[in-house]
């Protein structure tokens, strides 16, 4: 490969996770992870990310009275996961 060529790691493995077919599933395990930075350890102490599928997040909530606030803030929610995660979109939040 000649420098013409080159490209960085972080691109050739973007463009590898592509090719595979696994780039999405990669950036849905990613917003589970980084959950806590994005919505911050107060937001945390009443909610968590489980899973995310095909755009859809599932919380878990430490009980209804917070399920029931949640759910009233959830486009709030679900716009600044956006903003955080830029190229990733969250079509729907599911609070359990």
């Amino acid at each position: 490969m000649n420098k013409k060529n080159a490209q960085t790691v972080g691109t050739a493995l973007d463009q590898l996770l592509k090719n595979l077919g696994i780039d999405r599933r990669v950036h849905e395990q990613k917003v589970v992870l980084e959950f806590e930075k994005a919505m911050g350890s107060e937001f945390c102490k009443r909610a968590r990310a489980v899973k995310i599928e095909n755009g859809v997040l599932f919380l878990e909530v430490i009980n209804s009275v917070w399920r029931q606030e949640l759910f009233y803030q959830k486009d709030s929610i679900r716009q600044r996961l956006n903003a955080y995660f830029g190229d990733y979109t969250i079509k729907e939040i599911i609070f359990r």
